[in-house]
C-alpha cells in the first residue's frame, strides 16, 4: 500500500495522520502527476481550488517548486488540508470550507495566479460561472488553470484544440478577455476526457 493509500485509511476513521504519516515534498515529487509547468513559472501570488487530494501532488507541489511566494490553498477536506499546513511553507494561507464560500467572502488578492482542480460535478460551475467573481479577487491580468470537461467545452461551443473558438467564446460568456493558451489532455476520469486548460484572463 502507498503512502497516499495509508493517507486515506487514516482519513477514513476520522482522525489526522500523524507527522510520521504525512508524505514529504520528495514523495510529492516523485508521484506528482503532469503539470503545465511553465504555465506557472514567474507567478508570485497564487489562488488553489480544490487542491488538496493527495496532497496536491496534483497542482501545488508544482506550485511550490515554481517558487511561487505566496499560495492561498482552499479546499473541504478539513484531514488533507491539516496535513498540506504541515507540508506547506508555513507563510501561505490555508482555508478550509466551501469553495464558493470562500470565494463570496474573500478580499482581492491580488493572485496572478488561478488553480481550480475541480470535480467533475462542479466543472462548469468554476471554469465558467464562478470565472467573473474569481477575476474580481485577482490581479487586472492573471492566469486561469482549471479543469475542463466534456461539459465545459461543450458549453463553449468549441473543439478542444481549437484556442481561437474557446477563447472567444469564453470571453463572450464571462464578459472578460480570455486567451486559451493550452489545453493538456490529463486522459479518462470518469470514462470521459479530462484537460487542463491553460487561459489568460484579463479584466
Amino acid at each position: 500500500m502507498d503512502r497516499f493509500s495509508q493517507l486515506l485509511d487514516i482519513w477514513n476513521t476520522g482522525r489526522e495522520a500523524e507527522a510520521e504519516d504525512l508524505p514529504t515534498l520528495d514523495d510529492l515529487r516523485a508521484e506528482k502527476c503532469d503539470f503545465l509547468v511553465n504555465a506557472v513559472l514567474g507567478r508570485t501570488n497564487a489562488l488553489c481550488l480544490f487542491c488538496a487530494m493527495c496532497c496536491g501532488r496534483s497542482d501545488v507541489i508544482w506550485v511550490h517548486d515554481a517558487r511561487v511566494e505566496h499560495a492561498t490553498l482552499v479546499d473541504a477536506d478539513r484531514f488533507a488540508m491539516a496535513a498540506m499546513r504541515c507540508i506547506y511553507p508555513p507563510h501561505w494561507a490555508y482555508w478550509t470550507g466551501d469553495y464558493r464560500e470562500f470565494l463570496a467572502q474573500a478580499e482581492a488578492g491580488g493572485f496572478d495566479l488561478v488553480v481550480a482542480d475541480q470535480p467533475h460535478v462542479f466543472g462548469s460551475d468554476v471554469a465558467l460561472d464562478w470565472l467573473p467573481h474569481i477575476a474580481k479577487l485577482a490581479a487586472p491580468r492573471f492566469r486561469f488553470i482549471a479543469n475542463y470537461w466534456p461539459e465545459t467545452v461543450e458549453n463553449l461551443g468549441a473543439a478542444p484544440d481549437d484556442m481561437a473558438g474557446l477563447s472567444s467564446a469564453l470571453s463572450e460568456r464571462v464578459g472578460l478577455t480570455a486567451h486559451f493558451r493550452e489545453m493538456l489532455y490529463r486522459g479518462r476520469v470518469e470514462k470521459v476526457d479530462l484537460y487542463w486548460a491553460v487561459i489568460d484572463i484579463e479584466a
